[in-house]
This record gives structure tokens, C-alpha cells and sequence, in this order.
């Protein structure tokens, strides 16, 4: 059984290693750690256990009083799904996709996300609220541990794919901390 604990522990360092090695900021929350790309900007929020970033435009993500995203900028708050307070538990990235929130419209468009990496799922509900911003949330689960990202960035041809590949580089580089290891 140690030497089992042994592998398993081996395991995670040498995988957070290969994760991170190319992380350019890495990030770590209470639950969890995530890589942000170069010169985004985060914040924490350690009552929630969630982070907060965002791609940094002339040092302004939103206009005045938040809102939607300037142009060219995206943002992203990830947390894990068992600190969402407004649902009844999620049991899987079906739950929180398919409980997006489309303001009566129809159901959102509901469409698998590839992430690098073994024991990962990921799930998106993605609509275009007025025609100009991308409103997404993805359900992500990792080794059995649930998360919520909601992400928005703007319709901007070209850039889409961009801004879709950050967000999955985020979703890729997600480490649950082991409740074993945080015990020691």
C-alpha cells in the first residue's frame, strides 16, 4: 500500500512538472492549480476558491463598471463546481453545461471540448448574446474533480480560435491538489 502511495505521489509530481513547465504564470488556489497565459492579469478569491482572469488590453478588460469585454480582451472565472452556491451539486460537466444559464431562449448549443492530458472531460455551452459577445460555460472534470468555468470574449473574426485556445490551455493545465497531499 506505501508503495502504491509512493507511485501515486511520484505520479502527480512528475505530472504537475510536465504540466507547468511551459506554464507562464502558474497559479495556485486552495483546491487546485492553473497556468494563465503571458501578461494575463488574476485575481483570487479564497471564500470561493476561485480565480479570475483575464487577458490584459491596455490594462482594461471591461468598461467602466465591468460589463462585457473591451476588444480584444477575454475573461475567465474558474472555480470548483462544489463552491458554486446558486445550484443544487453538480454530478458532472453534463449538470453544469446543460444548467447555463439562456435566459429563455432555447437551450444553448452544447459541444465536447478536447483537452491535453488523461482522466480529463470537458463540456461548453456557448451562445452569442446580441451578436457581439461570446458567452460560454464550460464543465470541466478532472481525475473526478468537478469544475465551473464562465468565460466571455467578443465575436471578433480572427480571433476567435485565439481566444478559444487560451481557454482550453487554462481548462488543460487544471491540477486538483490531492486531499492526501494537502493532509501532510
Amino acid at each position: 500500500m506505501l508503495a502504491r502511495k509512493t507511485l501515486i505521489v511520484a505520479v502527480l509530481i512528475w505530472s504537475c512538472h510536465t504540466v507547468f513547465a511551459e506554464c507562464a504564470q502558474r497559479v495556485d488556489m486552495a483546491t487546485y492549480a492553473a497556468c494563465l497565459p503571458k501578461g494575463w492579469v488574476f485575481f483570487r478569491d479564497a471564500a470561493l476558491d476561485r480565480l479570475s482572469g483575464c487577458s490584459k488590453l491596455s490594462g482594461k478588460c471591461t468598461g467602466n463598471g465591468g460589463g462585457y469585454p473591451l476588444r480584444g480582451a477575454v475573461f475567465i472565472f474558474l472555480m470548483p463546481a462544489d463552491k458554486v452556491t446558486d445550484h443544487p451539486p453538480y454530478r458532472s460537466p453534463d449538470d453544469i453545461v446543460s444548467a447555463a444559464p439562456h435566459g429563455g431562449r432555447p437551450a444553448l448549443d452544447i459541444g465536447e471540448v478536447r483537452l491535453t492530458g488523461q482522466g480529463k472531460r470537458c463540456l461548453v455551452a456557448r451562445s452569442l448574446l446580441f451578436g457581439r459577445v461570446w458567452d460560454e460555460v464550460y464543465g470541466v472534470e478532472v481525475n473526478g474533480r468537478l469544475f465551473r468555468a464562465w468565460v466571455q470574449y467578443n465575436n471578433e473574426p480572427g480571433s476567435i480560435d485565439k481566444y478559444r485556445r487560451q481557454i482550453e490551455g487554462i481548462l488543460s493545465s487544471l491540477i486538483p491538489r490531492s486531499a492526501d497531499l494537502d493532509r501532510k
